[in-house]
């Protein structure tokens, strides 16, 4: 599955550097994302997310994701991950119970 989105973004936080000073950030950006079924209990997602804060700083945020995904059973599930956040890394395993 291949998807594209056009994103509306608002955002509140007391010491975010906001619109004329505030805590409040206003973007709108795209993102998209494909899915791939490798196998039936195998996949794996990747997904990149684009946002533009008008009169705000910094101007433009942008968001990688990767993931593959291994249904080990029907209700249990291993997850490897990471995710590019305007140039800083990050990385999970995670174990996912379904019920």
């Amino acid at each position: 599955a291949l998807w594209a989105t056009v994103d509306l973004q608002a955002n509140y936080a007391p010491r975010l550097d906001g619109l004329r000073g505030s805590g409040f950030r206003l973007g709108v950006g795209s993102g998209g994302g494909l899915r791939i079924r490798w196998h039936p209990r195998l996949l794996s997602l990747a997904t990149l997310i684009w946002v533009r804060y008008p009169y705000q700083s910094p101007k433009q945020s942008w968001t990688a994701d990767g993931h593959l995904r291994w249904s080990v059973t029907h209700n249990i599930a291993i997850d490897a991950g990471s995710r590019v956040r305007d140039g800083n890394v990050d990385a999970q395993l995670a174990l996912l119970f379904y019920y």
